[in-house]
């Protein structure tokens, strides 16, 4: 069963690094938005929220690719997007493995 929603994760090991993993619903309302509907990452800690919300949309369109069956991971890090990968039923609502 699809969990509607968003959630971040961070690992104190990992200094400057967040997760957010994203439903399927979540992730594709985020592709569709205009940068003004993607306003609410600016919540995230800086500078992780900024970075997210202003993805070129070029950059949003490859990433729409990799939605997996239950949604999305994104990996940010200071310098901005550096992985994203599909949200399975074997990998949702669990702490990312470092990439």
């Amino acid at each position: 069963m699809p969990t509607a929603g968003l959630r971040f994760w961070w690992n104190t090991d990992q200094d400057n690094t967040v997760w957010i993993e994203e439903s399927t619903e979540i992730a594709r309302s985020y592709f569709s938005a205009t940068p003004g509907g993607r306003e609410s990452l600016l919540l995230l800690p800086p500078p992780f929220g900024r970075l997210a919300s202003t993805m070129s949309p070029r950059r949003l369109r490859e990433l729409e690719t990799s939605i997996g069956p239950d949604g999305l991971w994104l990996k940010f890090d200071l310098s901005g997007l550096v992985s994203v990968r599909p949200r399975t039923p074997t990998n949702k609502l669990k702490p990312p493995t470092p990439w």
